[in-house]
């Protein structure tokens, strides 16, 4: 899932899979599409060893799209579900802080 999305970054988290194949996990491989494009590239060429990454190169009202995929001795896995297809922007303004009060005796 996608964390802190803004017009120029994002932070992708993951699990680890439920089965290893018999093989402990290596690392990870990501890959992103842009936009409605069936076609998916790897963004990193070394597996990584944590469950998260975050990408500060995102380009204004893109769209993107990222799935990760498990690798070890045996090779790399099947894909995880992917985000979604999200647009690169700033959230929306949170509303402002509202104070309540409980009434008093």
């Amino acid at each position: 899932h996608l964390e802190n999305l803004t017009k120029s970054s994002c932070t992708l988290l993951w699990e680890k899979p439920a089965f290893d194949g018999g093989s402990p996990i290596i690392g990870y491989l990501i890959e992103k599409s842009t936009g409605y494009s069936s076609r998916w590239i790897k963004v990193n060429k070394e597996p990584l060893d944590s469950l998260s990454q975050t990408f500060r190169d995102l380009v204004e009202g893109s769209d993107y799209e990222y799935r990760v995929c498990a690798e070890n001795k045996a090779g790399v896995g099947k894909p995880s579900e992917t985000t979604g297809v999200f647009k690169a922007k700033d959230p929306y303004d949170k509303p402002g802080t509202m104070f309540f009060f409980a009434d008093t005796l």
